[in-house]
């Protein structure tokens, strides 16, 4: 799990999402978090979809014009800490999914990707 991993809030523009994604290292999958609890997820098709052609140039004003609140998915599967490392990855199989946040109450504790699986089985 990547512990307190980074995220944006609904409000933010696409351009804070798309400074995100650019971002060396990052996963595909950002956490939209307002007021300390996750209200949904973005991925990298999620994004790409919302750009509709758009350039990369910074200047696009789709950037401007929609936000995070706008593209991200609102029903996200999330387990809590104690979920081990099977049940997680029966999770994102049976859901289709290559991110699952950790949460506790309402709040993000982390994030586990198909990525984290591969590389604790290396």
């Amino acid at each position: 799990m990547t512990a307190n991993p980074e995220v944006v809030r609904s409000g933010d523009s696409l351009l804070v999402v798309k400074k995100m994604f650019e971002k060396q290292q990052f996963h595909h999958h950002i956490p939209v978090v307002d007021n300390g609890t996750l209200e949904g997820m973005i991925s990298l098709y999620d994004f790409i979809i919302a750009m509709r052609g758009a350039s990369l140039d910074d200047t696009e004003p789709v950037y401007s014009s929609k936000t995070a609140g706008d593209i991200m998915s609102r029903e996200v599967k999330s387990c809590p800490p104690e979920t081990t490392i099977a049940t997680a990855v029966k999770m994102m199989l049976e859901h289709h999914i290559n991110a699952l946040p950790v949460v506790e109450g309402n709040s993000l504790r982390g994030i586990v990707t198909s990525r984290d699986m591969m590389a604790t089985l290396l």
